[in-house]
């Protein structure tokens, strides 16, 4: 059976239409990777207490709904290994901070548009002079669907040897690392990062 040519190209255009709404009807996630952190964000490490704080990022002009915008959610799994590379007294344990921020980063502003996540917890032995921390860590944020919006994901991550043999605990040592700026995971996925520390 053969169609006359105006049929068919009528049909071709139909199927093309349909095709192009399909394509618009998903908003696009934010691609472009910034290459600077937001300006004046500051992160730091509390060594006694083993936790990663950041400063110096602005809220948004306008609130957010939860319904504003769709989840946007993912995994992003951290490991930090450890050289133990320093006398420490027997019983020492190793202890690990990660946090990361992403999202939609404003770099003029520093604006973040998205979240920040955070994980604590000791590390194990992994044999002579090393240990392991290991985070998984899931999140689930709104962001701005606008595709020209800067985006990015910044890691920050610490260990400490904490001596447990006196009446209080106490820090031996301390590092505190800042990574450069990742790539904002794809929508529904997981990430895998893996840092080297000495202590």
């Amino acid at each position: 059976m053969r169609f006359p040519p105006t049929l068919f190209a009528l049909a071709l255009c139909a199927a093309s239409l349909t095709a192009a709404q399909a394509q618009n009807a998903t908003p696009a996630p934010p691609h472009t990777r910034t290459n600077q952190a937001p300006a004046g964000m500051t992160l730091s490490y509390d060594a006694e207490h083993g936790m990663i704080n950041a400063t110096g990022m602005q809220n948004r002009a306008t609130s957010m709904a939860s319904t504003s915008a769709p989840s946007y959610t993912g995994t992003v799994n951290v490991t930090i290994n450890i050289k133990i590379a320093s006398n420490f007294r027997p019983g020492t344990l190793y202890h690990c901070s990660a946090l990361f921020v992403g999202g939609e980063l404003d770099t003029d502003s520093g604006l973040v548009a998205g979240g920040l996540e955070t994980a604590n917890g000791f590390a194990r032995r992994t044999g002579a002079g090393t240990a392991t921390c290991t985070f998984t860590i899931p999140f689930a944020w709104s962001l701005p669907s606008a595709p020209s919006a800067d985006t990015g994901l910044v890691i920050a991550f610490g260990a400490r040897a904490v001596d447990f043999s006196g009446k209080e605990k106490e820090v031996s040592r301390s590092t505190f690392q800042i990574d450069g700026i990742e790539n904002l995971p794809s929508d529904a996925s997981t990430s895998s990062f893996v840092f080297d520390v000495t202590l």
